[in-house]
């Protein structure tokens, strides 16, 4: 990202998140490893891409690491939660 922005150019990066929400966390997690390998399938022919949607959203949490690699970096960063913690991202500007 450094090397791609001009200073004060401005980037964003979203992904799906495990939500913070207890009751929430178990459906969102079966319609991630379950019900969207499925729609991939019917729709794309192709569920191991999706598959892993799941997997890696439970290992990846959230954007909090990032937005510790990119706080420390050049750049003004801010972390941002969508649709209860179930995408979390980071937006910011280069310095």
């Amino acid at each position: 990202m450094d090397r791609i922005l001009k200073p004060s150019g401005k980037f964003s990066l979203i992904d799906v998140s495990v939500p913070k929400i207890r009751i929430l966390k178990p459906f969102y997690m079966f319609y991630l490893k379950n019900i969207i390998p499925i729609l991939g399938k019917v729709f794309l022919g192709s569920p191991e891409t999706y598959k892993i949607l799941g997997i890696y959203t439970q290992e990846f949490g959230n954007s909090k690491n990032v937005y510790g690699i990119f706080n420390k970096a050049n750049f003004e960063v801010e972390y941002i939660e969508y649709f209860f913690g179930c995408a979390s991202g980071i937006k910011g500007v280069k310095k």
